[in-house]
């Protein structure tokens, strides 16, 4: 079963979009009880001093001490509020910047692994073709002496040939392993 690919753009991109949508409806619902707890609050202010139609009227009301307060730590919840979701967007957008830059690194370094490994085959797998030639040349035919040592000759060659493409794997490996 083959199933379609999800690119990493995409993924990115609901991601960051779920969260941004998600920190949004928490700061609405914050802001929202902010406001609640605030008309609470006014509201046992104003039973305090005597009910809305005894005592003090709106105006001496928000005059008070008392309502000022009230109204600088309302103001203070929705800066902290706003603030905070601003916060946490900057994190996650930062956070997901990284992540996409990192997945993309590791798939570009894997393509760049896949590409190196096909050209080594390619490279190894002609020195054994060649190898393998000159020894089905050898075995079954009749040849000179001079016809032998000139197919042993290429043979040796090709097998000095892999030699070195292997020492350089090796090589390759081993200064990879010291990053």
């Amino acid at each position: 079963m083959n199933r379609p690919k999800l690119s990493l753009h995409l993924l990115t991109t609901f991601v960051l979009t779920y969260m941004v949508l998600a920190f949004a409806w928490w700061a609405i619902q914050l802001w929202r009880e902010n406001d609640r707890l605030f008309a609470v609050s006014y509201e046992l202010l104003e039973n305090k001093h005597g009910g809305p139609r005894r005592g003090l009227n709106v105006t001496e009301l928000m005059q008070t001490a008392e309502y000022q307060a009230l109204e600088q730590r309302r103001q203070k919840h929705k800066r902290m509020i706003l603030a905070e979701g601003i916060f946490f967007t900057l994190c996650l957008g930062f956070g997901l910047y990284v992540i996409n830059r990192a997945a993309k690194r590791e798939v570009t370094l894997a393509r760049q692994r896949r590409n190196f490994m096909l050209s080594i085959t390619h490279e190894l797998k002609s020195p054994i073709a060649a190898m393998r030639l000159t020894l089905e040349t050898i075995s079954k035919r009749e040849l000179q002496r001079t016809q032998i040592e000139k197919l042993c000759a290429n043979g040796l060659r090709d097998a000095a040939r892999l030699q070195t493409l292997v020492e350089d794997l090796l090589l390759a490996a081993r200064l990879e392993d010291n990053w």
